[in-house]
């Protein structure tokens, strides 16, 4: 079986489950969170959930185990995925460093300078102008929890196959 949790956003004001929440595409939509397992060979669902958009990934995983539980299910391996993290990690310093060797206009509010070239990831930083430059401090805290909240989850069923195999699926 595999699990995999994703997210639809939406423009619409007619679906009562869509809420702001961490939004992987970077969108200032609201959205909802669809769980789902996957029976691998198949290829079809087996379960799905779905979640309002505000709801964190960590929190539809324990659902999610809490319902494989129910339903009897007892031998399973998880393997968590850890390229989103590293991309993450990757962005947070390119951004960084993008802002800062920005000049800042004369003209223009640093303020507004700094939002536009940090976009969706401005709440991860934390920044001083000196003279017509950016100073920028990542924000430990915030990128500690955005983390926590981060990833995709595998769950492989029936303790056939060892860890390292499953890192390999």
């Amino acid at each position: 079986m595999i699990y995999d949790l994703t997210s639809f956003s939406s423009y619409s004001q007619m679906m009562n489950l869509l809420e702001y929440g961490y939004n992987r595409d970077g969108l200032d939509l609201p959205q909802i969170n669809l769980s789902m397992i996957v029976d691998k060979e198949k290829g079809i669902p087996v379960m799905y959930d779905i979640y309002p958009g505000s709801i964190v990934d960590v929190t539809t995983l324990k659902n999610t185990i809490k319902k494989i539980k129910a339903y009897g299910v007892e031998d399973y391996t998880l393997v968590r995925e850890i390229e989103e993290k590293n991309a993450f990690y990757s962005r947070i310093y390119d951004v960084k460093e993008k802002i800062e060797e920005t000049a800042i206009p004369g003209w223009r509010k640093a303020g507004e300078v700094f939002k536009e070239r940090a976009g969706y990831m401005a709440s991860f930083y934390s920044w001083k102008q000196i003279d017509d430059h950016f100073k920028i401090t990542i924000k430990k805290n915030a990128v500690s929890q955005r983390i926590n909240r981060m990833g995709k989850f595998f769950l492989f069923y029936n303790g056939e196959r060892g860890w390292m195999e499953c890192l390999t699926v």
